[in-house]
């Protein structure tokens, strides 16, 4: 018994017409635009600090890099004064 891997010309031709009749049509088509999303304010970056802190998943050291931006400082100025002392003994080790 054998069996014939060799090519075939009939595999070459595209077996169904409407496929090779929308070939032109799909290639001049332009891709898709997208909408550029918006950068988030200060405000809104504030809130996810705080919001990420209070969670723990923001440490202190990472909530006082934070807050020496100066877009970000009056906006956590009173979240780093009011900073559990536990969480800034734990930064201090």
């Amino acid at each position: 018994m054998t069996i014939d891997f060799g090519f075939d010309e009939r595999d070459a031709r595209p077996r169904c017409a409407t496929w090779a009749a929308q070939l032109p049509r799909l290639a001049a088509a332009s891709p898709p635009t997208f909408a550029v999303p918006n950068l988030p304010t200060a405000l809104e970056l504030a809130v996810l600090v705080r919001e990420l802190f209070r969670e723990g998943t923001l440490t202190f050291e990472q909530l006082c890099a934070l807050a020496g931006l100066p877009d970000l400082a009056p906006l956590l100025s009173d979240l780093l004064a009011a900073a559990p002392m536990t969480r800034k003994l734990m930064a201090a080790e």
